[in-house]
């Protein structure tokens, strides 16, 4: 038979796939800045403002994970953390129907990268470097790392946790019916379909631990309280707390997802025990010091015989005046498709989960808010007095200094 050789130019930095700009500069950005100075602080790896107290960090495989929320010196929740990232692929070639990258395999954390003032993060936030002790004998430092800004404070009392992908898609070689597969995005390149699906930890603390779950059918075991993909979505479940508001409810937390991935692979793969967790969109389980990881470093190389098994996690305990711990999937299809080139934007491909409370409080807690407006027609809402908004102008009137700029590097080593 005949082979087609396909040559292949080498277009240095000014390839499709470069992300060196083709365009002239244009004029600087929007900035943001704190008119008088920022409304939090960072002491170490702890976060505190008005409003909200937590400590945050990177899982060296796992990623980030904040402990200890705080709203109002109540505490809310032990532990938020990503547990695991996921994505399976199809295609009409070995190399892209068999690829399954289980990312925390390869180090979420280790594989961070300094954050680039002004681009991922507003220029004024507070960059924190992360130290760590992995494959060496001595600590090695990621530049950084982490950034921490004001976006919106949320005086209400709710969490959003959101996780948005981006960067160079997985791609094929293109022949016969690739197209059945995903969209031609480059010469001889097919964008391949796979699915992105996040596994979460929440281990909330509403009101004190013993908590119960409240769904649609008052969830008594876990088998009950394990939500399937594919099945109908749990539109109202909380976790109560044996306590109550001044109105006699439960105080409560309520879990609002906002995506579902589809089912990674299906349970008769031989695989699929290595991310069993994939099989539900939320799943609560009492908290147990042995089960502290949906997941293991290890499941990537024995997919066939775990070291953990999410589906273990469930065996019909009670859940019932326990302390619990909800485990949220959050994920979305992609195909990829042109716009996908030279990367995958984030606008559209961010999938997570709000925790917002349910009978928590007597009344809205941002009723209480010291950034609320108020006005009256007889008033003059030009008056610093009456209206905080129209003292920004004195308040804001001289650009901030800003720090010089510096970028961490690009080295892993």
């Amino acid at each position: 038979g005949l082979v087609n050789v396909v040559l292949i130019p080498d277009n240095g930095t000014g390839g499709s796939w470069s992300l060196k700009s083709q365009v002239p500069r244009g004029p600087s950005p929007p900035l943001q800045f704190h008119p008088q100075g920022p409304r939090f602080s960072v002491q170490g790896s702890q976060v505190a403002s008005s409003l909200w107290t937590f400590s945050f960090g990177l899982g060296a495989f796992s990623g980030p994970r904040i402990f200890d929320i705080r709203f109002r010196g109540e505490r809310l929740a032990y532990e938020i953390s990503l547990q695991e990232a996921l994505a399976i692929y199809g295609g009409n070639s070995p190399a892209a129907l068999l690829t399954r990258y289980i990312d925390g395999n390869f180090g979420m954390g280790k594989y961070s990268t300094p954050l680039t003032r002004g681009v991922d993060c507003p220029y004024l936030a507070t960059y924190v470097d992360w130290h760590f002790l992995l494959e060496s004998q001595a600590p090695k430092t990621i530049r950084d790392a982490i950034c921490v800004f004001e976006q919106n404070q949320d005086a209400n009392g709710a969490i959003e946790v959101r996780l948005h992908a981006t960067g160079y898609i997985n791609s094929a070689f293109l022949f016969g019916a690739a197209r059945s597969y995903g969209n031609q995005v480059g010469e001889h390149t097919l964008g391949t379909v796979h699915t992105h699906s996040a596994h979460f930890k929440v281990d909330l603390d509403v009101a004190g631990k013993p908590s119960s779950l409240a769904g649609p059918q008052q969830e008594k075991t876990e088998e009950q309280a394990a939500f399937p993909l594919g099945g109908t979505p749990p539109r109202y479940v909380y976790l109560a707390s044996n306590h109550s508001n001044k109105w006699g409810h439960p105080r409560g937390y309520r879990i609002q997802m906002l995506s579902f991935a589809g089912e990674p692979l299906p349970q008769n793969s031989s695989m699929e025990r290595a991310f069993s967790w994939g099989r539900y969109q939320l799943a609560v389980t009492r908290r147990k010091e042995e089960e502290p990881s949906s997941t293991s470093i290890y499941n990537l190389n024995d997919p066939w015989t775990p070291t953990v098994d999410f589906t273990d996690f469930i065996n019909n305990e009670t859940v019932a005046g326990q302390d619990l711990v909800a485990w949220v999937t959050a994920g979305f299809l992609h195909i990829p498709h042109a716009e996908d080139i030279p990367n995958t934007v984030t606008v559209g491909n961010g999938v997570g989960f709000f925790l917002r409370p349910y009978n928590f409080f007597d009344q809205d807690p941002s009723f209480d808010s010291p950034d609320s407006v108020y006005f009256r027609g007889d008033q003059d809402a030009g008056a610093c007095e009456v209206n905080p908004m129209a003292c920004l102008p004195q308040a804001a009137a001289c650009a901030p200094d800003l720090p010089a700029f510096s970028h961490g590097g690009f080295s892993h080593s």
